[in-house]
């Protein structure tokens, strides 16, 4: 037997808490008869590949622990291309602090021991294909160039905290049976994790991703944890989450999530520098965004959130996209700051935006000289929640084709105009309680205002018609018999509007029968609110009464002087006998009696008011009929 390998390991490159046993360590391998020290510890370069590949082999076929110890092995390249490595005992094939100049070739072999390179110095590792039987350790290593894991299955843990890769680095298409930890380390160009399968929890806690990393397709049975790592241009496009993807206190660049799926997301803390892209993703349990900051455009353009979606706290300093959503659960926008909120077409179970919310200034986003922020709701369903105004300056809430529920609006402080901010058209509701908002509603009972600094919108009599209906609808579903009157006078106004428009802008070659139902209609129209402000105003009818009273009083002291009739009734006190004989026409239909006139234009002038007088009633009643159907 010959001499031992002289070489011992420097003591202060060895990390005491990550290999303490090899403090202090000398290699146990035979040293070569032309040297002091064994194949794997000569110079690099001085061993030929293919005899480092023999010894290496050699080595691994005996038992024990020593003979797999190659602790600071300065090796040119290892080629274990294809090779299936099954020694008889499982004791690790230790590398850790090893150098390899060249290439680590271990592409489509298969490795039934444990594989420690902590501390390592690789320049290229080819795994391409490989099978990892057991655990692999590469803590605190250095990748010079490329490290390839394409199509590789790792069976238990694979472990590379604090390692810095250089290079590209391929895991696409690999398996990952075991736990896969890479907390604090750096992929300085390339992470392609493409299609690759955590089977156990994924850590890449403080981890930084200085280039592409790609997460697309990848499937993370459990826990997946980048807490406090750093991207730079980053997608997870159509990954699984089948647990929980913790992405608490993360920093990214560009960054795509588009069409993920997880069954509870954590982004609490993370800063998006630039735009970031959630279209599509479908999240079961709870997804948490609070204190969140996004500088460039986030989109969750059509996503699924079946619990609830906490955005507290977080700020939206470009447009924050949330069109065609469906939360289940409650979405909270509460403390936020935020420019454009767009939520067109969604779907909530319970809604609140506000509590102590705050916008930023300098953004215009009406084009005109306020700088104002607006939440857009449009064809949004809402069930319940809050939506409440900004604590220094106001927001515009677009709630065009929405459905409200039980939401509420609220003020952080007394707004006269509160209502003036929650752009009402075609809006329907179900559950909205206008009785808590009479104060700001009247006098004028309008729905459809926006705010002082918005532009006001050119908007259809026929639209206007539909939003009232639909609010009277939605105010009669609660019992707000108050409410849904004044909504109806609206709406008929606004009909007599649309009439009127329709009148107007009929073509030149249109029949006079439809320009004649057309003038009817506006006329009755009119006629009905005048005399009763549509039914809802009773008052009216007592003061058209007593006007076509007084009215007909002062046609009969013409008509009676041109026809040298005497006063009806002699009075001291000029115009009251006219007056009686009016009130007595007024009533005839229905009472009778009076005084008698022989002359023949009076008497049909009188009959006429009688008819007026009995008929006005019946008029008022068959209308209101007529319009309500």
């Amino acid at each position: 037997m010959g001499e031992s390998c002289r070489f011992r390991l420097d003591e202060e490159s060895v990390d005491e808490l990550l290999s303490a046993d090899l403090v202090g360590w000398q290699c146990p391998h035979e040293s070569d008869d032309d040297s002091p020290y064994c194949p794997f510890h000569r110079p690099a370069g001085e061993v030929a590949p293919e005899r480092i590949r023999d010894a290496f082999l050699a080595a691994l076929d005996e038992t024990g622990k020593q003979s797999k110890q190659f602790a600071g092995a300065r090796l040119a390249a290892v080629d274990l291309e294809y090779v299936l490595v099954d020694a008889p005992d499982m004791y690790p094939i230790d590398l850790r602090y090893a150098s390899v100049a060249g290439r680590l070739d271990l592409s489509n072999a298969t490795l039934d021991q444990p594989l420690l390179l902590d501390g390592a110095s690789l320049e290229t590792v080819d795994a391409e294909g490989t099978t990892f039987r057991k655990m692999v350790s590469l803590v605190d290593a250095d990748v010079e160039s490329r490290f390839i894991a394409e199509d590789a299955t790792f069976e238990q843990d694979l472990t590379a905290s604090g390692t810095r890769f250089r290079g590209d680095v391929r895991f696409d298409a690999a398996r990952i049976e075991g736990s896969l930890v890479l907390a604090d380390a750096t992929f300085e160009v390339t992470a392609d994790f493409y299609g690759c399968r955590c089977l156990g929890v994924a850590e890449f806690p403080y981890t930084s991703f200085d280039g592409w990393a790609d997460f697309g397709q990848t499937v993370f049975r459990r826990e997946a944890i980048f807490e406090a790592a750093t991207f730079d241009d980053s997608q997870f496009a159509d990954a699984t989450f089948d647990k929980r993807g913790i992405f608490d206190g993360a920093t990214f660049e560009q960054s795509n999530f588009t069409g993920i799926v997880a069954d509870e997301l954590s982004f609490a803390g993370a800063h998006f520098r630039e735009s970031a892209q959630f279209a599509e993703c479908q999240l079961g349990a709870d997804a948490t965004f609070t204190d969140c900051t996004f500088e460039g455009t986030v989109s969750f353009e059509g996503g699924v959130f079946d619990a609830d979606a906490a955005f507290f706290g977080a700020e939206f300093e470009a447009d924050a996209i949330f069109t065609d959503c469906a939360c289940a659960g409650h979405a909270t926008f509460e403390q936020v700051l935020f420019t454009t909120l767009d939520f067109s077409g969604s779907r909530f179970g319970s809604l609140s935006i506000g509590h102590g919310i705050t916008t930023l200034a300098g953004v215009s986003l009406t084009r005109t000289e306020y700088d104002d922020s607006t939440v857009v709701l449009e064809d949004a369903t809402v069930q319940a929640g809050t939506l409440s105004q900004a604590q220094e300056t106001e927001i515009l809430y677009d709630l065009q084709g929405a459905t409200l529920g039980e939401v509420e609006f609220r003020a952080v402080e007394e707004m006269d105009d509160l209502l003036e901010y929650f752009f009402v058209y075609d809006t329907k509701f179900e559950g909205f309680d206008f009785s808590e908002y009479r104060g700001h509603l009247a006098p004028e009972w309008i729905l459809h205002s926006v705010g002082e600094g918005y532009e006001e919108p050119d908007l259809d009599p026929a639209g206007l018609e539909v939003t009232y209906l639909k609010a009277r609808n939605g105010a009669n579903a609660v019992g707000d018999t108050h409410s849904a009157a004044e909504f109806f006078i609206k709406e008929m106004r606004y009909r007599r509007r649309r009439y009127l428009a329709q009148l107007l802008e009929s073509s030149p070659g249109a029949s006079l029968r439809v320009r004649l139902v057309l003038a009817w209609r506006v006329a009755t129209n009119f006629l009905y609110d005048a005399t009763s402000g549509f039914g809802e105003r009773p008052f009216r009818v007592v003061a058209s009464s007593l006007c076509t009273v007084v009215g007909f009083a002062l046609l009969y002291l013409l008509t009676f002087e041109l026809a040298g009739h005497a006063d009806p009734y002699p009075s001291s006190i000029p115009f009251v006998g006219y007056l009686v004989f009016s009130f007595e026409g007024f009533v005839r239909f229905v009472v009778g009696g009076g005084t008698t006139v022989n002359n023949t234009f009076l008497r049909l002038l009188a009959e006429f008011e009688g008819f007026v007088g009995g008929f006005i009633g019946l008029f008022v009643f068959i209308l209101t009929r007529a319009v309500d159907h």
